[in-house]
């Protein structure tokens, strides 16, 4: 049984406490997020020297994603972190650039209509398919486009690229497989999009979508996804892999 010690604890503001609530930090990042909080704020200090081995002794996250998920952090605006491992967290929450859920608004009731009865209850509902031709305008028409899982309210696209190729991937491809794309087609073409655009040049100080003039990640995606249906019929859907593929 844990012996939990009430008169050891972390002070945090309640304001950024519900500020936290509020923000859709992927698991991970929220686990190293309370790390640093803990070894700030718990010990009566604003900034600490924090390593990666004890991040990962207190998260049990391994180094190589550490990493990633402080840069993700940083680039959110959440924590600043300097070469030393000084690190301390961002408390004007105003600056952070991972969205926000917005407070419950109180809506009018609105008047239902009855369900079918009889033989009408058993009509089926014509739905249109996801073509290759129209996913295109589905995908940039509905709202926030491409599901990506760090996708920052406010961020610039360069901000948006880096927490998106350093961020989780399950929420992008569960979006597409909604879209009528194969989980299996879905993460494969995800995979071959990152591993491309995350190539170092001949210096490996820059990856391949940094030296692009301009980068857009989700119309970047969403283009790449396309083109798995280059040698399918027009208005066929993605119920079947096309044969193939060539990127």
């Amino acid at each position: 049984m844990a012996n939990v010690q009430p008169d050891r604890y972390t002070k945090i503001a309640d304001a950024l406490l519900e500020a936290l609530c509020r923000a859709d930090v992927p698991g991970r990042q929220l686990r190293v997020f309370l790390v640093i909080a803990r070894k700030t704020y718990g010990f009566g200090k604003k900034v600490d020297w924090i390593s990666l081995s004890q991040l990962a002794e207190m998260t049990g996250i391994d180094r190589p994603d550490l990493c990633r998920m402080l840069r993700w952090l940083k680039a959110a605006k959440m924590i600043t972190r300097d070469k030393e491992g000084m690190t301390n967290i961002q408390k004007d929450f105003d600056l952070w650039t991972c969205p926000q859920a917005r407070k419950p608004v109180a809506r009018k009731p609105v008047a239902r209509k009855p369900r079918p009865i009889g033989l009408e209850a058993n009509l089926p509902v014509a739905s249109k398919p996801h073509t290759i031709n129209n996913l295109q305008k589905t995908l940039l028409q509905e709202t926030g486009g491409v599901a990506l899982a760090a996708e920052p309210a406010r961020a610039s696209p360069k901000d948006e690229a880096e927490m998106f190729f350093n961020g989780d991937h399950e929420k992008t491809i569960g979006y597409f497989i909604e879209k009528g794309i194969p989980d299996q087609i879905a993460r494969r073409e995800l995979g071959k999009f990152i591993a491309y655009w995350t190539e170092p040049n001949a210096t490996g100080k820059k990856l391949r979508w940094q030296m692009q003039k301009t980068f857009e990640v989700k119309r970047r995606l969403v283009t790449w996804m396309m083109r798995v249906g280059e040698r399918s019929q027009r208005g066929s859907n993605f119920n079947q892999e096309p044969k193939g593929i060539r990127l």
